[in-house]
């Protein structure tokens, strides 16, 4: 790492909090009827505004942060780097989400959370200046280098809930963070 700052950039879910517990509230939620108030599927779901201002607003209360996390935002802190957020949420009610990560974190953004809606985070990265990204997804890392800047691994928890597809930690030569799933 340069001795000089540098501007870092970080993926929020399951790299530096732990949110399933706010996702699983959202995915199984239950009205009287016993019938998810926010879709019928998975993508459905996903695919709704209600969805994202519920879970920024009201579930994101379930979040816990990750050792990890909490470590490497410190230790950049220290060093005098610019940190950035970027998330594949959606941007609804994102307000939240940055009061909550700055406050979880005791955090002096490099700028507003930054949104990716389920794309990839490749130009976000790229538009920030970001010079190194954490995060646990295949996508994560792909984005890194595709920005062409190194990309660190940090290891999703194993009762994280189940996505489309799982990682495959250092599938592209990344470094990995040993132990980085708690």
């Amino acid at each position: 790492m340069p001795n000089s700052p540098i501007t870092v950039g970080f993926d929020i879910d399951d790299t530096l909090v732990f949110s399933s517990p706010s996702f699983n509230a959202v995915l199984n939620a239950r009205d009287a009827n016993g019938v998810n108030p926010y879709g019928a599927n998975r993508r459905a779901v996903i695919g709704n505004p209600k969805a994202w201002e519920d879970l920024h607003s009201i579930h994101d209360a379930y979040v816990l942060p990750k050792a990890i996390g909490a470590q490497l935002l410190a230790l950049h802190q220290r060093r005098g780097d610019r940190i950035h957020l970027i998330t594949a949420r959606f941007n609804v009610k994102g307000e939240l989400l940055e009061k909550r990560m700055r406050d979880m974190f005791k955090l002096d953004l490099g700028g507003p959370v930054l949104f990716a809606a389920m794309k990839p985070k490749t130009e976000l990265i790229k538009a920030n200046g970001i010079q190194l990204y954490y995060g646990d997804s295949d996508s994560d890392i792909e984005s890194a280098q595709a920005a062409g800047i190194h990309g660190v691994r940090v290891v999703r928890a194993t009762n994280a809930i189940e996505y489309d597809k799982l990682p495959t930690n250092g599938k592209f030569g990344e470094d990995v963070l040993i132990d980085s799933d708690r």
